[in-house]
């Protein structure tokens, strides 16, 4: 297990943080915190947990295709 930090950039609609959240799930994964952060018509949400790096991988690819996502980011972690 790897501590993982995800950043992710985009539209500020109230289902992206839960489409989000819904692809760790699907993984059973328990992430330690998810912050949301609401900035005018545009969401920041920060994700960390321990999670193998090649699953954060697939997560972060399956992140960046949502359509509301417009940036998203592995931090701290060798790509």
């Amino acid at each position: 297990m790897t501590p993982c930090r995800f950043v992710v950039e985009g539209v500020a609609s109230p289902d992206l943080p839960l489409r989000i959240l819904n692809l760790f799930a699907q993984q059973a994964i328990v992430l330690d915190t998810m912050e949301v952060v609401r900035e005018d018509d545009r969401h920041r949400i920060r994700l960390a947990g321990d999670l193998p790096i090649d699953r954060a991988r697939v997560i972060l690819e399956k992140i960046r295709t949502l359509v509301l996502v417009d940036a998203a980011q592995l931090v701290g972690v060798d790509q």
